[in-house]
């Protein structure tokens, strides 16, 4: 995850150069650069949920990471205790 939060803070200053470069590209390649087109949707919807539900990079991570030995947790039974912004997962994940 140090990777991708380096990846970030590098590319944060760039991003109008980078949009700019995309939008160029596009431009003067569509017929190669048209084969993404159907990942387009796919991506803006998984980054609109992420982004609603205030997630990030992180959470992500533990979400895809393998359940840590004696995390014996049912996904339909919260503990009474689980309270907050994410109740449950808020509990689960570390």
């Amino acid at each position: 995850m140090n990777k991708l939060q380096a990846l970030n803070t590098w590319m944060t200053p760039k991003m109008p150069l980078l949009i700019l470069g995309a939008l160029a590209l596009g431009l003067l390649f569509p017929d190669q650069i048209g084969l993404l087109c159907p990942a387009v949707s796919a991506l803006m919807m998984f980054q609109t949920f992420a982004n609603s539900l205030g997630s990030s990079v992180q959470d992500l991570g533990r979400v895809l990471s393998p359940p840590q030995a004696g995390a014996h947790h049912h996904a339909f039974s919260p503990p009474s205790h689980a309270v907050g912004r994410f109740g449950y997962w808020q509990h689960v994940l570390p």
